[in-house]
């Protein structure tokens, strides 16, 4: 898919073309879910949570995760998925998971 301005999505999927136009990229979760339950305190003494965690268990992913977003599970039917592509694009990998969580 071809465009004249940016596509929205994820910006640093989008790849430029030489004629000006953008690709648009996608995200590849192979691996979804977390073990570590992520949280963080934030300058002003507030606690920040994991955004996947967030999207899987409260936002438009949560049809995608049943069981939550605590396991940590590996997917083998998505690992072909990018040979399935015939236009370059940038790939976010694993942006629903910890990639290498034990």
């Amino acid at each position: 898919m071809n465009e004249q301005r940016p596509p929205r999505g994820i910006e640093w999927t989008r790849l430029p073309l030489p004629d000006g136009t953008f690709t648009k990229g996608y995200t590849w979760n192979p691996v979804s879910g977390c073990l570590h339950g992520c949280t963080w305190a934030m300058p002003d003494g507030r606690e920040a949570r994991c955004y996947a965690e967030t999207v899987a268990e409260h936002g438009v992913a949560k049809s995608a995760y049943p069981a939550g977003f605590a396991g940590h599970t590996f997917h083998p039917e998505r690992l072909s998925d990018p040979l399935h592509r015939h236009q370059p694009a940038g790939i976010f990998l694993d942006s629903m998971s910890d990639l290498g969580g034990r």
